[in-house]
């Protein structure tokens, strides 16, 4: 039991040393872990896609971070509506879409949802942890996408980088 309370407090005390960098762009900004591999190019319709490194030789699949925006001035919709659009559009093309949880929070004077899904990519069993938002007639959803067996090992450090996300 020892061993594992010092494996716990390990991970816990590495996650407190980690050195931030900030992405600041006009529409957002945001705070991500200084190792991660940040393309702001605009890659598959990104605001940003954010790659963590392998954690090990082993190790085959690049946990990510994405920022997805959305014009919507053209619907008349909300947070609800936007998150189950977009919900809906993963279930009918993710593999395996099997929704986990979904919940509505707020911060920083702003509603958001919280989702999980899982999903199979290329036999690998995934994870998906999402949060989307509304605001001034656009949609924020933003992902990680993660092998189910490293989900616990990256949701805090993406958790604390959702949480410094400012939609400006």
């Amino acid at each position: 039991m020892l061993l594992c309370l010092g494996v716990a407090l390990g991970q816990s005390i590495a996650q407190n040393h980690i050195e931030w960098r900030t992405c600041d762009r006009n529409t957002f900004a945001f705070r991500y872990p200084s190792n991660w591999q940040l393309d702001v190019s605009g890659i598959e319709g990104t605001a940003f896609y954010l790659e963590a490194p392998l954690s090990s030789k082993k190790d085959k699949f690049k946990e990510n971070v994405n920022l997805v925006i959305a014009d919507l001035r053209e619907f008349e919709i909300d947070l609800e509506q936007y998150a189950h659009l977009c919900l809906t559009g993963m279930e009918q093309q993710v593999k395996d879409f099997k929704l986990v949880s979904s919940e509505k929070h707020q911060q920083h004077g702003l509603e958001y949802m919280e989702v999980i899904y899982s999903a199979d990519n290329k036999g690998t069993p995934m994870l998906v942890f999402q949060r989307y938002w509304y605001k001034d007639k656009k949609g924020y959803s933003m992902t990680l996408s993660s092998e189910a067996k490293s989900f616990q090992d990256y949701k805090q450090i993406v958790i604390e980088m959702m949480d410094s996300l400012q939609i400006r």
